[in-house]
């Protein structure tokens, strides 16, 4: 797949996942993980899942 043919890819998922929020149909916190594995998973944004999951965790860690 080519760099622009994932861009392209990523600007689908991203509006779909805006119009979603927007139309109240699913909340933004339940689509934050789905989006992120889908991105990822799609080579759309490699290693965004880990990088997403790393941020959970020093996050929760700076609230203890």
């Amino acid at each position: 797949m080519t760099d622009k043919e994932k861009a392209e890819i990523g600007k689908i998922k991203a509006d779909m996942v805006k119009t979603l929020v927007d139309a109240q149909v699913i909340p933004a916190g339940v689509l934050t993980k789905p989006t992120i594995s889908s991105l990822a998973e799609s080579g759309v944004l490699p290693g965004l899942d880990q990088e997403y999951a790393d941020w959970e965790d020093m996050s929760a860690s700076e609230e203890d």
